[in-house]
């Protein structure tokens, strides 16, 4: 193992609270939620000729959309981490598992 390697068991990158995490969870689902209301308002309001009305919710809709992808983003990277972490351990678990097998006498 070479100095750039990353384990995530011997240096674990930190992790954000769990009240964090579930915040980020739950805003991650409800941003996309929020912009499809607003994207079809913006559509019904542009048909029925009220262009402020389309446009401030076409904006809205936008916006909250891009804040969505960030904490979409957010939230992958939280379960990014614990992927590494899960994996790192069950490579070391596999690793004692297969020194073992070696240790073991032929004849047993």
């Amino acid at each position: 193992m070479s100095l750039g390697d990353y384990d995530a068991l011997i240096n674990p990158k930190p992790e954000a609270p769990l009240w964090v995490q579930r915040v980020v969870d739950g805003l991650s689902w409800a941003f996309p939620a929020i912009a499809a209301p607003c994207s079809v308002g913006g559509g019904i309001m542009a048909l029925r000729n009220e262009n402020a009305w389309a446009a401030a919710l076409g904006i809205a809709g936008g916006v909250i959309s891009a804040l969505g992808v960030g904490f979409t983003n957010w939230a992958s990277r939280i379960r990014d981490n614990r992927l590494a972490q899960v994996r790192s351990l069950g490579a070391l678990g596999m690793d004692i598992a297969n020194t073992a097998l070696n240790r073991m006498p032929p004849d047993f």
